[in-house]
């Protein structure tokens, strides 16, 4: 008797440390799913932040923009530029909301805006830093098909040069701009337009000061205007090694650079493609006599056999229109 009353004692006894261990047990488990539920939520709860990276455009350095407005990077020399789509273009630390998709377009001459949407379902996690990543590469934007010129009949009149200039498209001609340079040794010529908010900005020139001539013989140093509706026009940018005028030839890789007190430094590099053709449909008496370089800066031909094509016909114009930041004021040393 006494041995089955220890029996029952001892087997009583394991049973209840089993109820006793299978309740902490549960218990535990349970402690882990609510803190992993509370680790979910609160990672729900905290801001996202990703990278993107548009790797190069074709046409190559399309412009990036956001909302009607370029977008802009500092460069090493403290600098603002516009953020074009390079080999290594990344925009950093953009807030990922739940209920918003963000649109980026690239912007080229000759070509249709493209865009990018991108939702909050499109960025990747990267293992181990908690960052989002997006990345494109080789954005290709659609060329303009249109013809450059229209109600162009009157043109075939000038010569047999341009007897096809009505079937040339918008992309065409911005493709054998260098070509027609190389070929017939020619100079195409382009007017700069330069604005600037706040206006007043110096100006320079392939990193030099752009001075102009005034009225009464003077040189001062190009600055963008101060009356709104008239921005600074620029064809001349000096001499060259004869003493003579020296014209923006629009096959040049260019730069500008504007300055202003106050205000961080803004600069713009373009190149060849990123000219636009205004087309002059008028019919000129003579395309090879110079009449007025400062309205209509015609190509200069170094090769006088070289013929009248489409290129005689465009107004080659680049607008530099720049927001400039003020600068931020020297943050204060610790006390």
């Amino acid at each position: 008797m006494v041995v089955l009353i220890v029996l029952g004692a001892l087997i009583g006894g394991g049973f209840y440390a089993k109820q006793v261990l299978d309740k902490r047990q549960s218990e535990i488990e349970r402690a882990e799913s609510e803190a992993k539920a509370r680790a979910a939520a609160a990672e729900a709860e905290m801001d996202r932040f990703g990278h993107l990276s548009i790797l190069s455009s074709i046409p190559p350095n399309a412009v990036i923009m956001q909302n009607g407005e370029p977008l802009l990077a500092q460069t090493g020399s403290g600098a603002w530029t516009e953020l074009r789509a390079g080999q290594a273009t990344r925009i950093s630390n953009i807030k990922i909301e739940e209920d918003q998709t963000l649109q980026y377009t690239l912007v080229a001459e000759g070509h249709r805006p493209y865009t990018l949407s991108i939702g909050p379902s499109d960025w990747l996690p990267q293992p181990g830093t908690g960052d989002f990543e997006k990345a494109y590469s080789s954005v290709r934007l659609e060329p303009i098909s249109a013809p450059v010129l229209k109600n162009c009949e009157a043109i075939a009149a000038l010569g047999p040069a341009f007897a096809n200039a009505c079937s040339w498209k918008v992309s065409e001609e911005i493709a054998t701009r260098l070509d027609y340079e190389r070929i017939y040794n020619t100079r195409l010529r382009g007017k700069l337009i330069i604005k600037s908010d706040p206006p007043g900005a110096r100006v320079l020139f392939l990193a030099k000061p752009l001075m102009l001539r005034t009225a009464d013989g003077t040189e001062v140093q190009a600055t963008t205007s101060t009356i709104a509706d008239k921005p600074l026009e620029v064809s001349i940018v000096g001499k060259n090694l004869a003493g003579e005028d020296k014209f923006i030839d629009i096959t040049d890789e260019l730069s500008v650079r504007l300055e202003l007190e106050g205000h961080d430094p803004y600069l713009t590099t373009f190149s060849h493609f990123q000219w636009h053709c205004t087309p002059r449909t008028d019919a000129m008496p003579d395309l090879n006599v110079l009449a007025d370089p400062l309205q209509y800066p015609l190509p200069v031909k170094l090769d006088p056999t070289a013929p009248d094509l489409l290129h005689h016909l465009c107004d080659y114009t680049y607008v530099v229109d720049a927001k400039l930041r003020k600068t931020a004021p020297p943050e204060e040393a610790p006390k």
